[in-house]
């Protein structure tokens, strides 16, 4: 029993410390044996009994694990000081557990990891980031001492709550920052979910998912994120809106769509279905369901390959990638890569898929062939969490965000090597590089803004777009920029930016 309790709690500050670095699983065989060998140390010198050079070693190899993961975390954290500061209390809680630790009995160590783990658990997933860390160890320092640490630790809980909840939840839509961005010079509404003219259906939905354009620049698909499982009537998850004339829109579906494509000329529409696990054939003109097709659960990405005549679907937590034939939807075959893409960009040119996963692999960046849809290369920068990619043909570099960072990272296409990195917020999502301006847009989850920097990672300009911002799209045809945020689709007058900047330049110069 002894050994049971000092194995769980040598545990507990490596499940503290890497639960926010994604899948752990090719770290877990040292984490486990070092554990186990801390734990016979400890249980040893409690009866007195002395340990061997072997098992010394093995508890120096403990703790150097331990501080190689919590420098790490700290590398992580750092450019933002709340989630250092979450960080920080949540190490001081580690170090008077583990200094306790002897005082404590066998089944109450048991106990409070469970009740520790099960508050974790809760409270990720009620505020979507990693306050459940904290939760756990304050928890579970109030199981095993005093009372008064269970009224502390409460309050110390709900004061991270609510820093988190700030600085993570994107602001509520409001009339005033409606007109704010009709106020905003360089962001042209194209279609808002509420707006002063008596639509009000913003507290339906928390940002777009996906946006493409038409060629001709005439026609926007996109697919719309509902802001809880709302079983709203009002609420449709994919929109047609005519880009110039935006009264002219047509909706479709009161399911969760995540992914839209326009396949056969651009004739039809394929799109995924996310609540009922189903992928959709449309009529691009109507909306018109045409055909549908059963596909694994959780359908997100589609990537078309027209050269081909097939479309593959990716599933969200899942590595399938799952081929249909278009436009007869008949299923070709099912491949699993080691990726688990939270988004997907293409370099058609080159034949080339790159995934920006959440989890599934310490992998931030894959490398797909898109013949065979294998993994053929991947790429690890100083970040596990990342949610947006961005390819650019021309100039061979491929970009990646870190969501907790803040950062954007470069990589040259050819060597995956990484060229440059730019920091922006923590909360970034989405980059879409502008090969035609020499520019990369990004966008975040929690700034309501849209930033703008050239190739060099230099800061240009921000706009503001909204927040919840998860998608940017840069027309092929036409050049020209959408956003997609809360408050719904949005225009970047990206031109007429530059040229006001050329001109304050040149005013400047004189």
């Amino acid at each position: 029993m002894g050994f049971i309790k000092y194995f769980l709690l040598s545990l507990f500050p490596f499940a503290l410390l890497l639960q926010n670095a994604g899948p752990v699983t090719p770290i877990l065989p040292p984490v486990l044996v070092f554990s186990a060998a801390n734990a016979t140390s400890l249980a040893k010198k409690a009866t007195g009994k002395p340990a061997g050079r072997v098992l010394k070693a093995a508890v120096y190899c403990y703790y150097a694990t331990l501080a190689l993961a919590a420098a790490a975390l700290f590398l992580l954290f750092v450019p933002y000081y709340p989630r250092f500061f979450i960080f920080a209390v949540a190490s001081v809680v580690i170090l008077s557990i583990l200094s306790a630790s002897r005082a404590s009995k066998p089944l109450m160590v048991a106990i409070g990891v469970a009740v520790a783990f099960a508050c974790f658990v809760w409270c990720s997933v009620i505020t979507r980031v990693d306050v459940g860390a904290v939760a756990a160890a304050l928890v579970l320092a109030a199981v095993l001492f005093k009372p008064r640490v269970e009224l502390t630790s409460g309050i110390l809980l709900n004061i991270i709550t609510i820093v988190t909840f700030f600085f993570f939840n994107a602001p509520r839509q409001t009339p005033e920052k409606i007109i704010e961005l009709s106020m905003e010079k360089y962001a042209k509404p194209v279609y808002l979910f509420s707006d002063g003219m008596g639509r009000d259906d913003g507290r339906l939905y928390n940002g777009l998912l996906r946006i493409t354009t038409t060629s001709d620049g005439r026609f926007a698909y996109f697919t719309a994120k509902e802001a809880r499982e709302t079983q709203d009537p009002d609420y449709f998850s994919l929109y047609k809106v005519e880009i110039d004339k935006p009264s002219n829109v047509l909706k479709w579906s009161n399911d969760r769509m995540s992914d839209v494509a326009l396949v056969d000329e651009e004739t039809k529409l394929l799109a995924t279905d996310y609540s009922d696990e189903k992928l959709w054939l449309l009529d691009a003109a109507t909306l018109e369901p045409l055909a549908s097709e059963d596909t694994q659960e959780r359908p997100q990405w589609i990537i078309y390959d027209e050269k081909r005549g097939r479309a593959t679907v990716t599933h969200e937590g899942l590595s399938s990638y799952i081929s249909y034939s278009i436009p007869d939807l008949k299923q070709l075959n099912r491949i699993y890569n080691s990726t688990c893409p939270e988004w997907v960009a293409v370099d058609y040119g080159k034949d080339r898929i790159y995934s920006a996963n959440l989890c599934s692999t310490f992998h931030m960046l894959s490398e797909i062939d898109m013949k065979t849809m294998k993994t053929t290369r991947e790429r690890l920068p100083a970040n596990f969490f990342s949610l947006g990619a961005g390819v650019d043909g021309d100039r061979d570099r491929v970009y990646v965000t870190g969501f907790i960072t803040g950062a954007v990272h470069a990589f040259d296409q050819n060597t995956l090597r990484r060229v440059a990195t730019f920091h922006t917020k923590p909360g970034v999502r989405s980059v879409a590089p502008d090969d035609k301006r020499d520019l990369v847009y990004v966008c975040n989850m929690i700034d309501p803004h849209t930033f703008v920097y050239d190739i060099s990672g230099k800061q240009v300009a921000k706009v503001f777009t909204g927040g919840s911002c998860r998608v940017i799209h840069v027309s092929p045809s036409s050049g020209r920029v959408f956003v997609g945020s809360m408050y719904g689709l949005i225009e970047l007058r990206i031109d007429d930016l530059m040229s006001d900047r050329r001109k304050s330049a040149e005013a400047a110069g004189r």
